[in-house]
């Protein structure tokens, strides 16, 4: 960015400024900017305004990016974070964390955001997941401060919805009265984080009845505070109560399913592997059985993962397993997630939630 910077400086300083104005060449400069660096550049020119706008829309297409940071000193995670989001292709409609940074202030993240962006996750003692470069990441112990961070750029195919439940609620209209945004009717997944004195089976006892069949429910327990932060829930960094986050198919890219091409373009497949799953033979085993099952007409953008504190290299004897081979089976797509203290697999219309020494995994896509 800053060697495009002179650039721009020297193409200033020409009395012409006639190759400014070349089309190509202020693609080629504002394609190396940054979110806010090309709000900055739109008001230089209607030109460059058009431009900055269909690099936006180019960015909007991008896949979900994923980061991992680790430093013993946890004000050197959050600079690193903060330098992250400065430089960011698209503007995050969410941000999913997970880090054992117990003094993270949402405060701080809020700062570093746009406004819009929407914040979930929690703080862990472990964290799993892929960085940028794809290489996995198992911190089972937390030794070090570290960070697991993915970024979803908005889509016209699906949106998010956070919130976060203190009480027990005795109907699903008081439950979704704090997200106005959610109609159960177009809800593809429900991802459910409870801290070690909550539980999500009240919650999905609820919610099971009112969804449409087979929709999906994954999570787990944490034995910290949950991270929650969007315009109806501001700045929720709590130890008890259950973080839900829901996925939903956007109301005009959903058209009736009369046959294949006509079915919603943003689908979520979900794989669990439990205690019988063990070593690189089973494991390898279960994640290609998973790969069978997921559409290869869909572009595969990004996946969480939730494992028992029972599993990782305690389970397998071997560091990064689990996330070593779903980049094998899922190349370059991002992963995020957490050791648990248990885990919660169901589909609507089921029940039973509950799970322990189980991986469960989730993974988002669309057909183009």
């Amino acid at each position: 960015v800053k060697e495009k910077s002179r650039q721009v400086l020297n193409l200033a300083s020409d009395s012409s400024m006639q190759c400014v104005n070349l089309p190509e060449t202020v693609l080629d400069i504002l394609s190396c900017l940054s979110a806010k660096q090309l709000s900055c550049a739109a008001c230089v020119s209607k030109l460059w305004e058009l431009i900055s706008r269909k690099v936006k829309e180019e960015r909007s297409k991008c896949n979900w990016l994923s980061y991992t940071t680790c430093s013993g000193k946890p004000k050197v995670v959050e600079k690193q974070l903060d330098c992250i989001i400065t430089e960011l292709p698209f503007r995050p409609s969410l941000m999913i964390v997970f880090t054992n940074h117990r003094k993270l202030s949402m405060k701080a993240i809020q700062k570093m955001l746009p406004h819009e962006t929407m914040v979930y996750g929690t703080v862990v003692e472990g964290t799993v997941g892929t960085g940028a470069d794809g290489k996995p990441l198992e911190d089972f112990d937390g030794t070090e401060t570290n960070l697991n961070v993915t970024f979803v750029p908005p889509s016209s195919q699906f949106s998010v919805a956070v919130s976060h439940i203190d009480a027990r609620y005795a109907a699903v209209e008081d439950l979704l009265a704090r997200t106005p945004s959610v109609n159960l009717n177009n809800v593809a997944a429900v991802v459910a984080i409870s801290a070690l004195r909550s539980s999500v089976g009240n919650v999905w006892a609820l919610l099971a009845p009112k969804l449409p069949k087979g929709i999906p429910l994954v999570g787990a327990i944490t034995s910290s505070s949950v991270l929650v932060h969007s315009s109806t829930a501001r700045r929720v960094k709590k130890d008890s109560g259950v973080a839900l986050l829901y996925f939903q198919h956007n109301a005009e890219s959903t058209p009736q399913p009369v046959g294949p091409m006509t079915a919603p373009r943003f689908h979520v497949w979900t794989h669990s592997m439990d205690s019988g799953v063990a070593g690189r033979e089973l494991v390898d085993e279960s994640m290609a059985e998973f790969r069978k099952r997921v559409d290869t007409s869909h572009t595969l953008h990004g996946g969480l993962m939730f494992s028992c504190v029972g599993r990782g290299p305690l389970l397998h004897e071997e560091e990064n397993l689990e996330p070593g081979i779903w980049g094998t089976v899922f190349p370059k797509t991002p992963l995020v997630g957490m050791f648990s203290q248990g885990e919660w697999y169901a589909t609507a219309p089921q029940r039973d939630v509950r799970h322990a020494y189980t991986t469960v995994l989730c993974l988002f896509g669309t057909r183009q």
